[in-house]
């Protein structure tokens, strides 16, 4: 008998001779069909429903649709195909399991398949494929996987410092910080937890990277009115005036990644009874010429940057010394300080 004379399965369901009910689709079988009853979310031909999955079904494990002897059976996704073949001889990438020819995973009988350096092997029915693991990229022209830098470039992977790997990255922090578990955020250390921190004549103020131990009294001419600020009292017969009245201190802490902008107002009524425009200087601190003042009105100024950021910098800490001085009508001019300690991270 000719290989021809053989009689082949009508698929019902293609044709349209199967008759099944509402609520039922048709399922072709060997030499017949099978109405099968819908799920409420039904998977298309070819595949079957697994945990709630639809995963391909294996026709040829199933139902052999193709001839015996002279076809063998190759499953392919959503479907199938007959393959003219002798005995049990399969098309490469493929292996006769009993029924029919089965794809044959490349990847897990070879495990070094794909050896090149940030390769990783995808099984394809029939074949496999040889692809980038997560870090690389292939070379445009040699399609040679390549490490990617992510450290490299706007995209920003880490809070503060980033460290290039091959086929991935770590973050590290600045000096004051802790590496958060997520391993990409930075979490500040309060140093004044320490009770060696300071000494005992200083009281701590925390900051973000660092900490500044500033003293519980203040200067001499001076007395205490709330932390970090000292104002002027000159003692019977001493002539004091041309001491600052007002000496206050803050600690600040922000990014090199943005531009400073830190605006101070003045409340000129508390330091003197008579009103007036201010000038402010800097007096000590800005000798590289990192910062300048900005006025915003007779009593308020911003304190600003001269660079967009100093992210080339290394985090670093200044004191800024600010001068203000009070100009009255046919008075006196009143001045003042505010120390600034900023902290760059």
């Amino acid at each position: 008998m000719q290989a021809q004379d053989f009689c082949r399965d009508v698929d019902e369901c293609a044709t349209g001779e199967a008759k099944c009910e509402e609520g039922t689709y048709c399922e072709n079988i060997l030499a017949s069909y099978q109405c099968v009853k819908k799920l409420k979310k039904q998977c298309p031909n070819g595949f079957m429903k697994v945990h709630g999955r639809c995963l391909d079904k294996n026709e040829c494990r199933t139902n052999n649709p193709c001839q015996p002897i002279i076809e063998q059976c190759v499953n392919t996704v959503g479907s199938y195909k007959c393959v003219r073949t002798g005995g049990k001889n399969c098309p490469k990438g493929y292996r006769y399991d009993g029924s029919g020819c089965t794809d044959k995973n490349e990847c897990i009988e070879n495990k070094n398949i794909c050896n090149g350096i940030g390769e990783r092997c995808i099984n394809i029915l029939g074949s496999y494929q040889c692809a980038c693991k997560y870090g690389f990229r292939a070379h445009p022209i040699t399609k040679q996987c390549e490490d990617v830098d992510e450290c490299s470039g706007k995209r920003r992977r880490c809070a503060h410092k980033c460290f290039n790997t091959i086929g991935g990255y770590q973050c590290a922090c600045n000096t004051g910080f802790i590496l958060h578990r997520n391993k990409v955020t930075c979490n500040d250390v309060n140093e004044c937890n320490r009770p060696d921190a300071c000494k005992n004549n200083e009281y701590c103020v925390n900051s973000k990277g660092t900490f500044v131990c500033l003293p519980k009294e203040c200067p001499k001419h001076y007395q205490l009115m709330g932390q970090g600020t000292c104002v002027r009292v000159c003692s019977d017969g001493q002539d004091c005036t041309d001491l600052p009245y007002l000496i206050r201190t803050f600690v600040r802490a922000r990014s090199k990644a943005f531009m400073l902008r830190l605006p101070i107002s003045i409340d000129v009524r508390k330091i003197s009874s008579a009103t007036g425009f201010v000038d402010f200087t800097f007096k000590q601190g800005n000798e590289k010429n990192l910062f300048k003042i900005r006025k915003l009105g007779k009593a308020r100024m911003m304190i600003t940057s001269t660079k967009p950021n100093f992210t080339h910098m290394d985090p670093f800490s200044v004191k800024l010394v600010v001068l203000g001085v009070i100009h009255r009508n046919q008075k006196v001019p009143v001045k003042f300080e505010y120390h600034l300690m900023l902290n760059f991270y």
